[in-house]
């Protein structure tokens, strides 16, 4: 794991990017060495999610794009979906909903 960006009191805070050894990456805002904030995960496998963070889990409004261009956009809590959102998929198809 690799880690730049700012830091205060030992802890990572402020802007910063972190690579973990498995290819995924944060790049955001940092709270006392957390996620939180305003950030953008890709993981391995191209899925992204760009949005709000809190204690390093996906908590408010944001958007997930999969690979195949799937793509929510709405709200989370605690790293889940959670609330009012809408799903597109490649072919065309939506919902929008609880």
């Amino acid at each position: 794991m690799r880690y730049d960006g700012d830091f205060w009191e030992g802890f990572k805070e402020g802007k910063g990017r972190m690579i973990f050894a498995n290819s995924h990456y944060y790049d955001g805002s940092f709270s006392a060495d957390n996620f939180d904030g305003i950030g953008i995960y890709v993981w391995g496998d191209d899925r992204k999610y760009n949005g709000s963070w809190m204690n390093n889990q996906m908590h408010g409004d944001g958007t997930m794009i999969w690979k195949d261009n799937k793509k929510y956009v709405g709200q989370f809590f605690n790293d889940k979906r959670h609330g009012f959102g809408v799903i597109n998929w490649p072919d065309g198809k939506s919902y929008e909903g609880l």
